[in-house]
């Protein structure tokens, strides 16, 4: 992205996304009046009803030829400076967008879930949020085929803009008062658009347009749209894949609510192939050789069973979803489940006497006095609160064999698990070996993705692929960040669920010998500690609070629970910025020994104003804890770091909710003032369209 300070935002972003071959354009833009009516720029003003979503030029050449990058400037330093940056998919840019409808009313969610649980995951690829609540997944475009730019092509809620369709990038306003970001977790910068599955191809395709630019369905071709078709004798001639599915989802349930168990294969299978077969119909000699028979069937079956097996489709049968059903295949009848078998009988390992007990070695310290070793420890705090920085600090201790700020380590070697990605984590840790003086050839490994620990198999490859890459170097530590990611469409809240992930954490420990730290979330109520069910509270043998300071420029760790020593301890960080190369800063967590009363005593803190002024600075600060504030973009004319920014209308808005009997005049010239009051008191900082605390 460009750094002339001259640019705006709006148009660095859109040199930017040109640079990356992408077709941009103007969009027209959101206009908000006195009394808060929203218009668009556009001629039907107030009456629009795509406000701030369709393009402000005309855009049919940009649909085959992206735009040159003085067409750009010229568009985003004229006329259209203020106005939104758009972006044209389809071939011409490379990649087609599957637009999903969230938020409450919307059913965009549950049909991707849908369409993901019937024909398999969409792979991790960029992802915008958009300002209306939902979000915009980028998949390659195929290049040798058109994909359709509609509504619900893909089911409810769910849009295609493929060939011939536009989307609204960042940082565009939307009519809500929000604005168009990217996922900071599935961002261009970081991440690449992947290839489009091959069932989101097969429901968006459809015939390119004629010379006339009419679209017509060709005999016997996908509608597109995903939806069944029939023939007028009742029999499904299109979505029959969709409609195998359906029957074989169904019998699966109705097996399993009957019967308490997961059936087999072949009694899915007898189950559904009579129904599915009365019901569709061949386009070619049979439906075997139209790929549309029993052995696709044969196929599909497993893929559902693995499903209900391991949790993924949520069955609810009555009785325990475990096991198989007896089925008899040449009668076709289903057997009563027999009964259950005993457990077989195992007697433990050992068993001491308490001399024996108490002969045995005594806990050892990875971080002394702090973190036990060969134990579960959770670190949680809420977002960017810094617990990545700590966790990341006394791993490269450990790796370098440095006393950690005053305790001693256990000196081994380290396994980060960067389930969340490696964006920023190379800078972070060379800050940090810059800083620390950890030598670059220290005993730490990065797994560059995550790892699912409800799965024993993929447990068992980490623990493979850890011993072969350690060798003989003793590892002291396995890291996971996070725990949310090594638990992918799991229920935090479930004990269940949540103990599988337990059960492979112990048996990484147990196994591999070495201390396992989960980085974990706090809840929306922070004073009430880790986010979801009690049953990690009762798992882990040490927790470690992060909070941060509103300034952002101290970080406490606390131990909130120690099942080995007494909890209470508390360490108190200074996140210094440090230079790393030209132009790029990392922060590093250095040990503050200055009393923590400095940073609010009297002597240093601002007086608070009041009036409205302090109305409206504590009405930010409670939006800032919202969903409604983001990271600010990477622009030049904004600050760097993770520094969280709110829409100035959002907050306007808000004001004006608390001042309802004010006249319009008079309460837009009162925001003013308290405006530059904040300003002036160096408590806030704007630049349009954000504002952030300073």
């Amino acid at each position: 992205m460009s750094a002339q300070t001259s640019e705006t935002p709006r148009l660095s972003a859109a040199l930017w996304y040109a640079s990356l071959g992408w077709s941009v354009v103007p969009v027209h833009k959101v206009i908000v009046s006195a009394g808060g009516v929203t218009a668009c720029s556009c001629p039907a003003g107030a009456a629009c009803t795509s406000k701030g979503k369709h393009p402000a030029v005309a855009w049919t050449q940009y649909q085959r030829k992206a735009a040159t990058v003085e067409q750009i400037r010229a568009w985003f330093t004229g006329h259209f400076a203020s106005y939104g940056v758009g972006i044209i998919t389809g071939a011409v840019s490379g990649f087609v967008v599957v637009d999903v409808d969230e938020g409450p009313g919307k059913a965009g969610g549950d049909t991707l879930n849908d369409l993901q649980f019937l024909n398999g995951d969409l792979p991790h690829t960029v992802i915008a949020r958009t300002g209306g609540g939902g979000k915009h997944i980028f998949l390659l475009h195929p290049r040798d085929v058109w994909i359709a730019t509609g509504r619900n092509v893909l089911g409810p809620g769910v849009d295609v803009r493929g060939d011939g369709g536009f989307i609204v990038a960042a940082p565009s306003l939307h009519e809500s008062g929000r604005y168009y970001l990217w996922d900071d977790a599935a961002h261009p910068n970081n991440t690449p658009i992947v290839a489009a599955p091959a069932w989101v191809i097969e429901m968006a395709e459809a015939p390119p347009p004629d010379p006339t630019g009419q679209r017509a369905p060709q005999e016997g071709q996908s509608t597109g749209t995903g939806e069944i078709v029939r023939d007028s004798w009742g029999k499904v001639i299109d979505g029959r894949e969709r409609f195998m599915v359906g029957i074989i989802c169904g019998c699966i349930a109705t097996l399993a609510r009957e019967t308490g168990f997961l059936p087999t294969a072949e009694a899915v299978v007898a189950e559904a192939w009579p129904t599915y077969e009365r019901g569709v119909r061949a386009r070619g000699v049979s439906l075997d050789a139209d790929n549309r028979g029993i052995a696709l069937m044969r196929q599909r079956v497993p893929h559902f069973l693995r499903r209900a097996e391991t949790g993924k489709w949520k069955l609810k049968p009555q009785g325990e979803p475990t096991g198989a059903l007896p089925f008899d295949p040449e009668t076709g009848e289903i057997l009563p489940p027999p009964p259950r078998p005993k457990a077989a009988v195992k007697e433990p390992t050992a068993i001491l006497t308490m001399r024996e007990l108490d002969a045995l070695p005594a806990p050892q310290w990875l971080i002394e006095g702090l973190i036990p070793e060969k134990s579960l420890i959770v670190p949680f705090g809420a977002p960017k609160s810094g617990k990545t920085f700590i966790v990341l600090s006394f791993c490269l201790h450990v790796a370098g064999d440095k006393e950690w700020f005053g305790h001693a380590v256990r000196a081994g070697g380290v396994v980060y698990i960067a389930g969340e990605g490696t964006g920023g984590l190379s800078l972070r840790l060379r800050a940090m070996r810059q800083s620390y003086g950890i030598d670059v050839g220290a005993p730490l490994w990065i797994i560059p993705k995550a790892v699912n620990f409800r799965l024993d198999g993929e447990v068992d490859g980490l623990i493979s692929l850890v011993r072969k890459t350690v060798g003989d170097t003793p590892l002291r530590v396995v890291v996971i960040d996070t725990l949310a990611r090594a638990m992918p469409g799991a229920d935090e809240n479930s004990a269940q669920e949540v103990g599988l992930v337990i059960a492979g954490c112990d048996k990484v420990r147990d196994e591999l010998g070495c201390a396992v730290i989960p980085i974990h979330h706090s809840g929306k109520d922070v004073a009430r500690g880790a986010r979801g069910t009690s049953a990690l509270r009762g798992a882990w043998d040490t927790a470690l609070e992060i909070t941060s300071a509103a300034s952002g420029k101290r970080v406490t760790m606390t131990v909130v629970d120690q099942k080995e020593a007494e909890a209470g301890q508390r360490l108190v960080f200074r996140m210094d910025t440090i230079a790393v190369g030209i132009g790029r800063t990392s922060l590093v967590p250095v040990l503050d020994e200055t009393p923590e009363e400095s940073e609010g005593s009297k002597e240093h803190r601002r007086p608070e104003p009041g009036g409205q002024a302090g109305m409206m600075l504590r009405t930010l600060r409670d939006l800032m804890a919202g969903p409604d504030a983001a990271i600010l973009p990477p622009f030049s004319d904004l600050p760097s770091g993770d520094v969280r920014g709110l829409s100035v209308l959002i907050w306007r808005r808000a004001v004006y909710e608390k001042m309802p009997t004010v006249e319009a005049d008079a309460r837009r010239q009162a925001f003013g003032r308290g405006l530059q009051t904040l300003m002036q008191r160096n408590l806030i900082n704007v630049k349009d369209p954000w504002v952030w605390l300073c």
